[in-house]
């Protein structure tokens, strides 16, 4: 009957303890955010994380006091997510895909993590979904092979590509008809044109190292 009556009196104070480290764990989740809108407006909040490459919603805070609200993405032009002083911009984009009779702009948007800047292009990694850890990192959440998931902007064109199409294995010929594809697609510009005509074998790290020495 002792046991009893300590339990009746500790397991209310039990399950108190555990909801309000459930909270806190919550909070944790989310992260600093700006959006920048299509309209042109910005908003200031906290992003509940993780998120996919297609949200259907957001749920943000606009402190982390405040309660929890839900946001559609469809007017967010692209976010940038501050963890840890560590920024990292993601972008709403439609984007050049591969099919069977050419290029082909996709109807919708997903989000996009950009990696390099360079004064003429714009590289970005996909993810199945988006998390943050506690270095202020992204996490990458994927499935299938790295190269899947590399896209590229010219700085004159109104969406990315998908490199997918075109970057191989690591001892892999990329095949012409791609090049070709690709050369199309970055017509005049001099510099990238002969650094796809002189590799036959096109990697993600190679594409990095390229980007990187013309980025400097």
């Amino acid at each position: 009957k002792k046991m009893k009556s300590l339990i009746r009196v500790f397991l209310p104070f039990f399950f108190f303890t555990i909801l309000s480290a459930s909270g806190v764990l919550a909070k944790d989740n989310f992260v600093k955010a700006t959006l920048y809108m299509l309209d042109g407006k910005k908003m200031e909040c906290y992003i509940n994380t993780p998120f996919s490459h297609y949200p259907k919603r957001f749920v943000i805070k606009k402190s982390l006091n405040d309660s929890k609200q839900t946001l559609k993405p469809k007017e967010i032009d692209y976010m940038v997510l501050t963890k840890e002083n560590k920024k990292h911009l993601f972008k709403f984009s439609k984007f050049h895909t591969i099919f069977k009779k050419g290029t082909k702009i996709t109807d919708d948007r997903i989000l996009l993590l950009a990696l390099v800047t360079c004064p003429n292009y714009t590289t970005f990694l996909n993810a199945n979904e988006y998390s943050f850890n506690k270095k202020g990192d992204v996490i990458l959440e994927r499935t299938g092979y790295e190269f899947r998931y590399y896209f590229l902007q010219k700085k004159e064109n109104e969406y990315p590509m998908d490199l997918s199409f075109f970057l191989t294995y690591q001892k892999s010929k990329v095949p012409q008809k791609r090049k070709n594809e690709l050369l199309e697609l970055v017509k005049g510009d001099k510099s990238f044109t002969d650094f796809v005509k002189s590799n036959n074998v096109i990697t993600v790290d190679i594409l990095d190292a390229y980007f990187d020495s013309i980025c400097e």
